[in-house]
């Protein structure tokens, strides 16, 4: 993340001051089994203070894609 939006949630939500859950919502998500770059997200938001259980609710995985599993569709 850029470093603007960790200092918003540092300076304007002050995580580390409130231990309730936090929702995420993000169009990566913070894990991928093809690449290592999206933990980063989650290495910040810990270091920003964010401590507490987190519900992060995201997109899509570019890589996890399926054509053609259940065969073609005719209507």
């Amino acid at each position: 993340m850029r470093a603007e939006l960790i200092d918003w949630l540092t300076g304007v939500v002050k995580p580390a001051e409130d231990q309730r859950g936090l929702i995420i919502l993000s169009h990566h998500q913070n894990y991928s089994a093809f690449q290592n770059d999206y933990k980063k997200p989650a290495q910040q938001l810990w270091k920003a203070g964010i401590q507490r259980p987190v519900l992060w609710f995201w997109g899509h995985e570019h890589r996890l894609a399926g054509y053609d599993l259940y065969g073609n569709y005719r209507s």
